[in-house]
């Protein structure tokens, strides 16, 4: 693998910019234009509908946040999948992309799978020094990112929308006083079982994460892993990256386990 330096999207405003639009199609179409014109340098550009940005992922339920989802995270991780393609048909032939991937009306975007796609090609083509902590940061900021965009726990003065509709005195909304990361506001902590875990009255407008549904997890964490990722809360960056690393390998010391306990049954 050649790793790279920070691969980019960002803003289009040159209208004039040429560029080569990323679809499914597109390895097909630049190996053929490659073919016929050899270039040095290319521009890329995601369409804002191809990336499915101007919609929401969440219903007006649970089990409609869920189908939503479930198939957002089909299509991004099928984009995905041809964009890492495309850049390594770059690479191969020595052609300079600047590192960027250009959209189109990104201030307008409803949901943020941009990041995803982001997160996803840099995870892919960058080497990180612990990559199970930087899966866990990408997945957590991914998170922050989508209850901004949506205003899901809705802030104010300290205290969340739940606290304030159902007149609780709380400012520190669903964090527990026994986590020694609690504080007033936002938590700025990355720990991936507290972004995905939201209240019952949140869940009730629709808003809902799963692991099961995030791009993110569902490339790099196994099932065990993903499960895992759900109930580590209030732990710091360094234990959750510890546990996860090691829940990979549970399925393994089970199927041991019963393997050793059969063997001692005959003998």
């Amino acid at each position: 693998m050649v790793y790279m330096e920070e691969i980019k999207l960002v803003e289009l405003e040159d209208e004039n910019l040429e560029y080569f639009s990323v679809d499914n199609n597109a390895l097909v179409v630049l190996k053929n234009n490659y073919s016929i014109n050899k270039f040095e340098k290319i521009n890329l550009k995601l369409d804002f509908e191809v990336l499915g940005l101007g919609k929401k992922l969440y219903g007006k339920s649970k089990e409609e946040s869920k189908m939503i989802q479930k198939s957002n995270c089909k299509m991004i991780l099928k984009l995905n999948k041809t964009c890492e393609k495309l850049i390594k048909f770059l690479i191969k032939n020595n052609i300079d992309f600047g590192n960027k991937i250009y959209i189109q009306n990104l201030k307008e975007k409803k949901n943020n799978n941009d990041f995803l796609i982001y997160s996803l090609l840099n995870l892919k083509f960058n080497k990180y020094k612990d990559k199970m902590a930087q899966i866990i940061t990408f997945s957590c900021d991914y998170l922050n990112a989508e209850n901004t965009i949506n205003n899901m726990c809705d802030f104010r003065d300290n205290k969340c929308v739940s606290c304030r509709d159902r007149n609780i005195d709380r400012v520190i909304g669903c964090c527990q006083k026994n986590c020694k990361f609690a504080h007033t506001g936002v938590c700025n902590v990355k720990n991936i079982s507290c972004k995905l875990y939201m209240c019952d009255y949140i869940e009730n407008k629709g808003y809902y994460f799963s692991p099961y549904y995030l791009p993110i997890t569902k490339k790099y964490f196994s099932l065990t892993q993903r499960f895992v990722s759900t109930c580590l809360l209030f732990k710091s960056l360094d234990f959750q990256t510890k546990v996860l690393k090691l829940s990979k390998f549970l399925p393994l010391i089970f199927i041991a386990f019963i393997i050793v306990v059969i063997l001692v049954g005959i003998i």
